[in-house]
């Protein structure tokens, strides 16, 4: 920071005190010529001392210019300095100026559309003109002309007769963020005893949110119609139909997208899928009620007179408050007879199914990634750890490829009821036919092992 001091030898007509700046234990007058006072609050090339926001880094410039009575090269003077200063302040940094530039820019914005709207006051003086190049050449655009408030809500400077009011004072922000600028206006009620106004501006910034490609997944497959015999041995049949459209000599990608085609095509000959799932603690009468909601919202806007547009909107708040009650009562509903099934299931001793009801209750995930112990038996939370002890585990047990019996067994050991991957291929799938699921998958695995490269979907 820089410190300051006033320098008591020296007074101004107006009444000002000059400024003593100091770098280090030396103190010099900032500028004995045209008398200007400019405080950078946050030393520019010093990180640690600017304002961090989440976006970016901010820095504040507040800066008191040379009045109209001064001559016009201390004007230039000052702007020169300022200039320099500015020059010094990083290109990503969002730059704020506030304080008093003693420029009056009235309404005109001829010619300099890009730094001033039309809503300033009074008439464009020469300290204007010189402000509103600066703004242009340094790309920035002045918050109080922007905003079409009451000359009572625009003027920063009063007299000390009460008769003469101005708009000097100014808040100017980059252009880059003009549209983050919400507001800016005086604070006439604040008690401060001065002949200025508090000048206030409110800016919020708008990040520009990164769209994502996300892959559409088809819908999950009934898998509950493999319980039945007749299903299970057409959905086994046509398997091991198409399992020779699997290549022998192919790539391990090619090998991978035939074996999934062939799961994928089976389930969809013989299991049906699985509904878009919705919020099921929601009756059928909550339902009604949502779509005679969505109704009165279209109706809002198909209204073309300001009458019929209140009606509309008067229905729609009342519908709005009759669905929040009625999910409210269907939520406590549904929240109750779970814990009558949760205290008869613990009666029974199926903590499966009492888990599956806590869960549903708390509507917690599980984590999938599950911790690592290494050889001292020690977690290994982070992933580079993991991915290191998973590879020093392989390399030790076995040096040969799996065999058909080892993933016959492997399949045999899969966990029921788990969710599938990106591939829509459930365990239950090849729990029907373990063998031939084994002899379906001892190739690609072969394969893998072989050239040391993994499918891509597996890698995700």
């Amino acid at each position: 920071m820089r410190y300051r001091q006033y320098d008591p030898d020296w007074n101004h007509p107006d009444g000002k005190r000059r400024v003593l700046q100091t770098e280090g234990n030396q103190w010099y007058p900032e500028n004995s010529e045209s008398r200007i006072i400019i405080e950078v609050v946050a030393r520019m090339g010093h990180g640690e001392e600017r304002f961090r926001t989440r976006v970016r880094n901010l820095a504040t410039i507040q800066c008191y210019a040379p009045t109209g009575a001064v001559e016009l090269q201390d004007k230039l003077n000052f702007y020169n300095q300022l200039n320099a200063i500015v020059d010094k302040v990083p290109k990503g940094d969002i730059k704020i100026y506030t304080d008093d530039f003693n420029a009056k820019i009235g309404p005109n914005n001829t010619d300099y559309e890009s730094v001033m709207g039309c809503h300033g006051l009074g008439e464009i003086s020469e300290n204007g003109v010189l402000y509103a190049e600066f703004c242009g050449n340094n790309d920035m655009v002045i918050g109080g002309s922007l905003f079409p408030h009451r000359p009572v809500h625009k003027v920063t400077w009063v007299s000390r007769d009460g008769h003469t009011e101005y708009q000097i004072d100014h808040i100017w922000i980059n252009q880059k963020w003009r549209r983050s600028v919400l507001d800016v206006r005086n604070k006439g009620s604040v008690n401060i005893v001065s002949d200025h106004h508090l000048l206030g501006g409110v800016i919020r910034l708008r990040i520009a949110r990164i769209q994502r490609q996300v892959e559409k997944l088809g819908r999950r497959f009934n898998i509950r119609r493999l319980e039945h015999p007749a299903l299970k041995r057409s959905f086994v049949k046509e398997l091991e139909t198409r399992t020779e459209d699997i290549p022998e000599g192919g790539n391990v990608e090619e090998q991978l997208t035939a074996i999934k085609n062939d799961f994928i095509e089976s389930s969809e000959n013989n299991l049906d899928q699985l509904p878009t799932q919705k919020k099921e603690w929601i009756t059928d009468g909550t339902w009604r009620k949502i779509e005679e909601r969505r109704k009165a919202k279209a109706a809002i806007e198909r209204a073309r007179t300001r009458g019929t547009k209140n009606e509309a909107r008067q229905r729609y708040a009342v519908l709005k408050k009759v669905v929040k009650r009625s999910c409210r009562r269907d939520k406590w509903a549904w929240a109750d007879s779970l814990d009558d099934e949760g205290e008869k299931t613990a009666t029974t001793g199926d903590m499966r199914f009492l888990y599956d009801i806590s869960r549903r209750l708390s509507g917690a995930k599980m984590n999938p990634r599950m911790p690592v112990k290494d050889t001292t038996g020690q977690l290994l939370t982070y992933p580079t750890g993991q991915l290191k002890r998973w590879i020093r585990r392989i390399t030790r047990v076995n040096s040969e490829a799996p065999s058909l019996h080892e993933i016959e067994k492997a399949i045999r050991c899969m966990k029921s009821n788990k969710a599938p991957g990106i591939d829509r291929i459930s365990p239950e799938m090849h729990k029907a036919d373990p063998m031939l699921s084994a002899r379906m998958l001892h190739q690609l695995s072969s394969n893998i092992w072989d050239t040391a490269t993994f499918p891509a979907d597996w890698m995700r």
